[in-house]
C-alpha cells in the first residue's frame, strides 16, 4: 500500500454563520439552496476562513453553536470537538465526502487539516448516519478544500509568527483555464509551545486538479502529504519530558462526474490514505509504580474505498459504496502486536419531494459489515418554508457508532487495557425541531433537540485493576440552540449564538464529562475604514465535570480574541490576531492549563501572473 500511494504522490505532485448561504452539500450530496434545507445546517465560508487567521480546521470551528472544542495546548496538541453533547467519536468528519475519523482510535487529528487548504466547512447539527454511515451521532462536518477557479495563475504566499516562537509560511498556487484548472499548497507550522516538551513542527502539501474530460464529463484528482512531529508533556500531575509523536500521512482521491442527461449526473470517487504514527513513551506506564525503559509504539492504518451515486435533478439519490481498512500495531519492548482488517458494504437512497410549501427529505441506507453483519439506519427531514421570511423545519433519524479497532482488539498488557470483540454498534434516535427568520440583514434561528443513545462503548476500571471495554451505558442529550446575526451597517455587523445542553447518563444519573450546560459565543465587526476591518469575540463556557462520576470539575471562563485586518491593495494585506486577550485562567481538559494571551502577525502577498 505505502509504494502504491508514494508512487501515486509522485505523480501527482510534478460561522461565523453568515447571512447568505448559498449552497449546501454535506445533506443532499448535491448543490441546494437553503430554502431547501433544514435550519440544522451550516456553514463556514471562505471568507470567514481567510479573516480569521486560524492555521487548522479545529482552531475554524471552535465557536460555532453547538460546537464543543477541547484541547490540551497551543497548536499540534491534542485537539478534539463534540456537537451537541455528544462525544467526540460521535463527530463524523469528512473531507469531500471521505470520512477521516481514525480507524484505530475513532478521533480526528484536526492539526492534520490545515485551514489554507480550506474553502468552506459545511455542518450538520444532529443525524448524518443515513446518507453517510457510521459515526454521526451529534453531527457531521465536511471540508471542501480549494480548486482553482481564476482565469489567470495566481501565486498566494501568506506568512504569520507570533507567541511561542509560532512560524506559519503557506505557499498557494493556482491556475486554470475552460478546460483544466490546479490548485497547489505548501505549508509549514514550527512552535516552541507555551509548556516544556509542547514544541511542533508540520509539512503539509496539497495538491487538487480539474480535466473537463468532455462536454458532460469531468475527472477530478486531490491528495495530500502531511509530516509532523510534536512533543507529549502530558498532564501537570504526571509530566512526561521526553514523550513525542510522529505522524506521516497520505491520501489520494479521484472524482469522475459524467452528465447522464440535463435532468441526472453520475459520480464515482475511489481514494487510497496511508496513516503512520509513531509515539515514543519514555516514561513507562503512569499507573504502575515501577517505570520501564523508553517504548516505540507504531500506528498503522490503511484505507481504501470506492463510491458511486446517481443523481436525478434534485429529487433522487441512489449510491454504492465500498471500503476496506486495514489497522496495525506494534510496542516493540514488550513484543504486543495487532493487525487487524475490516470491511464494509453499503447501500443508500435519498427523496426530496415537495407538496406545496412542504419540502419532505426522506434517507435509508443499508450496511453490512464484516463484524456487524447487518445495520438499517432511516431518517426523514421536512422544512416548511411559511414564507420567504419564515421557515420552519424537523428532523428525526437512526444513529449508530461502529466500535473501532482499539475497542475491539486491544491487548496492551504493559498498559493493562483490554478491548472486547463482541461489542455491539452503539445506537439510538436523534430528533430536533427549528424555526429560522430571515429578512434583509437580519436572520434569527433556532433549534430544540434530543439525542438518545444505547449500548453506548465505556471504558471502565475493573476490580481486578484492568481497563475493560463494554457496552453499558445508555445516554441523553437535549437541549436548545440559537443564533443571530444582524448587518446592522455596511461597517458593522453583530454575530451571537447560544447553546444550553443538557446531558446525563440514564443508568447512573451523572452528568457527561466536560458538557457545559451553557455556552455564549458574542462577536462584532466593524469597518472604520474601506480596507480596515476589526473584529472582537467574546466566549463564554459554563463549568463542567472533568469525569464521568461527578466529582470533579473545571470552572467555568471567559476569553476574548480579536482580529485586524489592514487591506494595502489588492496584492497586499497584513493582519494582526490576538486570543484569549486578557489572559483568563482556565483548561479545557482537567490538568492541562491554557495558555495566556497570544499575538500573531501575518501578511498576504498575491502575484498575478
Amino acid at each position: 500500500m505505502k509504494k502504491i500511494l508514494s508512487t501515486l504522490f509522485c505523480l501527482v505532485f510534478v460561522v461565523n454563520i453568515v447571512l447568505a448561504r448559498d449552497v449546501f452539500l454535506t445533506l443532499t450530496k448535491h448543490d441546494n439552496s437553503a430554502k431547501k434545507l433544514p435550519i440544522n445546517v451550516s456553514v463556514i465560508t471562505q471568507k470567514t476562513v481567510e479573516e480569521k487567521h486560524f492555521e487548522t480546521l479545529g482552531e475554524l470551528l471552535q465557536n460555532e453553536v453547538s460546537v464543543n472544542f477541547r484541547s490540551v495546548g497551543t497548536v499540534g496538541a491534542n485537539t478534539s470537538i463534540s456537537i451537541r453533547g455528544a462525544s467526540s467519536l460521535h463527530t463524523l468528519v469528512l473531507i469531500n465526502g471521505r470520512r477521516v475519523n481514525d480507524i484505530g482510535l475513532g478521533s480526528v487529528d484536526f492539526t492534520s487539516i490545515p485551514a489554507n487548504i480550506i474553502e468552506r466547512v459545511e455542518i450538520i447539527r444532529g443525524s448524518g448516519t443515513a446518507v453517510h454511515g457510521a459515526g454521526a451521532f451529534g453531527g457531521v462536518v465536511n471540508v471542501i478544500t480549494k480548486k482553482a477557479t481564476e482565469t489567470a495563475p495566481i501565486v498566494d504566499f501568506v506568512v504569520s509568527y507570533g507567541s511561542f516562537n509560532t512560524l506559519n509560511p503557506v505557499l498557494t498556487v493556482a491556475c486554470a483555464t475552460d478546460k483544466y484548472g490546479a490548485f497547489a499548497s505548501v505549508s509549514s507550522i514550527s512552535s516552541t509551545g507555551y509548556r516544556k516538551n509542547s514544541k511542533f513542527t508540520n509539512v503539509n502539501a496539497f495538491f487538487s486538479g480539474q480535466l473537463n474530460v468532455s462536454e458532460k464529463s469531468k475527472l477530478s484528482l486531490s491528495g495530500n502529504v502531511y509530516e509532523s512531529k510534536c512533543g507529549v508533556p502530558g498532564p501537570l500531575s504526571y509530566f512526561t519530558p521526553k514523550n513525542e509523536q510522529e505522524d506521516d500521512n497520505k491520501y489520494i482521491k479521484f472524482d469522475y462526474d459524467f452528465s447522464i442527461s440535463d435532468t441526472g449526473f453520475l459520480n464515482v470517487s475511489g481514494y487510497l490514505s496511508d496513516n503512520i504514527r509513531l509515539f515514543y513513551d519514555a516514561n513507562g506506564n503512569p499507573y504502575d509504580s515501577v517505570v520501564f525503559a523508553e517504548s516505540k509504539y507504531k500506528y498503522t492504518s490503511d484505507i481504501y474505498g470506492v463510491h458511486a451515486d446517481i443523481h436525478y435533478k434534485e429529487i433522487a439519490l441512489i449510491g454504492l459504496e465500498f471500503e476496506n481498512k486495514y489497522y496495525k500495531e506494534n510496542e516493540d519492548l514488550s513484543g504486543y502486536s495487532l493487525d487487524k482488517s475490516m470491511r464494509n458494504y453499503a447501500f443508500y437512497t435519498k427523496l426530496t419531494s415537495q407538496v406545496g410549501k412542504v419540502i419532505i427529505i426522506s434517507a435509508m441506507r443499508y450496511d453490512n459489515n464484516s463484524q456487524y453483519q447487518n445495520v438499517f439506519i432511516p431518517s426523514i427531514s421536512a422544512i416548511f418554508n411559511a414564507d420567504k421570511r419564515v421557515k420552519i423545519s424537523a428532523n428525526i433519524g437512526k444513529v449508530w457508532r461502529a466500535p473501532v479497532f482499539t475497542e475491539l482488539y486491544w491487548n496492551q498488557s504493559s498498559y493493562r487495557m483490554y478491548g472486547e470483540a463482541n461489542l455491539k454498534p452503539e445506537h439510538g434516535i436523534s430528533s430536533d425541531i427549528g424555526i429560522e427568520y430571515s429578512h434583509n440583514k437580519l436572520r434569527l434561528a433556532g433549534n430544540a433537540y434530543y439525542i438518545d443513545g444505547k449500548d453506548l462503548i465505556n471504558w471502565y476500571y475493573s476490580a481486578n485493576g484492568e481497563f475493560q471495554v463494554k457496552n453499558i451505558d445508555k445516554a441523553r442529550q437535549y437541549g436548545f440552540e440559537f443564533e443571530a446575526v444582524y448587518i446592522v451597517m455596511p461597517f458593522l455587523d453583530f454575530r451571537l449564538n447560544y447553546t444550553y445542553l443538557k446531558s446525563e447518563n440514564k443508568k447512573t444519573k451523572k452528568i457527561l464529562a466536560y458538557n457545559p450546560k451553557n455556552t455564549v459565543n458574542c462577536g462584532v465587526t466593524v469597518k472604520p475604514m474601506k480596507n480596515l476591518s476589526v473584529s472582537a469575540n467574546l466566549f463564554y463556557k459554563d463549568e463542567v465535570f472533568a469525569n464521568d462520576a461527578n466529582t470533579q470539575s473545571l470552572d467555568s471562563f471567559i476569553t476574548l480574541s480579536m482580529d485586524l485586518n489592514y487591506k494595502i491593495n489588492d496584492n497586499l494585506s497584513l493582519w494582526v490576531k490576538g486570543l484569549n486577550v486578557g489572559s483568563a485562567n482556565y483548561e479545557l481538559i482537567a490538568d492541562y492549563p491554557m495558555h495566556g494571551t497570544a499575538i500573531y502577525v501575518g501578511v498576504n502577498v498575491k502575484m498575478f501572473k
